[in-house]
């Protein structure tokens, strides 16, 4: 009997101290966050010219234009972003935008942020219906596009992967493996894993 309660009693102290470890480690990080924050709130408005911007216009992908409601919605909600400032900023948290840009800036860098977000997904769209309507070059040419300017997007990757494949670009799934092995590890797993059946 006595073992055991011993067991329990040492079981008890270690639990104890691995939990007050745990909750000092956590009140360490809140500290540190709500420091960067701090400081972050008081980073002076930077200059925004040296952002990567992305420049899109009806240049960069091919324009299919048909009797298609579908396909000629997604692409007049394509082309109204042609005037727009575009920029992926998904890889910063606010806290490091503020720290890189100053909080003034904030509002606006999210604004250039969600033009990426609509631009990828309607890119997607675009291709995906493409290729339902058996424009099968365009498709490829849009995909890749959406990944030349490093598009998360799983679908992306796996609908240009599975075109590759049926037109004979074999050659090209590599390439297009070593990008999908770069982008948001959410994604990354599947996406790599799906593109890989092509190449066992």
């Amino acid at each position: 009997m006595y073992p055991i309660f011993t067991c329990v009693v040492v079981f008890c102290l270690w639990l104890r101290y691995e939990l007050g470890k745990s909750d000092k480690i956590a009140r360490k990080q809140k500290e540190r966050l709500l420091e960067l924050e701090h400081d972050a709130n008081f980073t002076r408005r930077q200059s925004l010219d040296g952002l990567h911007y992305i420049t899109f216009s009806e240049k960069v992908i091919p324009i299919i234009q048909i009797n298609d409601s579908t396909l000629n919605k997604i692409l007049s909600a394509l082309l109204v972003l042609c005037n727009a400032k575009i920029v992926k900023l998904s890889q910063y948290s606010n806290t490091e935008l503020k720290k890189l840009y100053g909080p003034a800036n904030l509002d606006t860098l999210s604004e250039y942020d969600n033009n990426y977000t609509t631009l990828i997904r309607l890119l997607q769209q675009y291709a995906k219906r493409l290729n339902e309507l058996s424009y099968d070059d365009a498709a490829i040419q849009v995909l890749e596009y959406a990944i030349s300017i490093e598009s998360d997007m799983g679908s992306t990757y796996k609908l240009l992967a599975d075109l590759y494949h049926e037109h004979g670009q074999s050659d090209k799934i590599h390439q297009l493996l070593d990008n999908a092995k770069q982008i948001n590890p959410l994604y990354r797993e599947t996406t790599v894993a799906y593109i890989q059946k092509y190449l066992s």
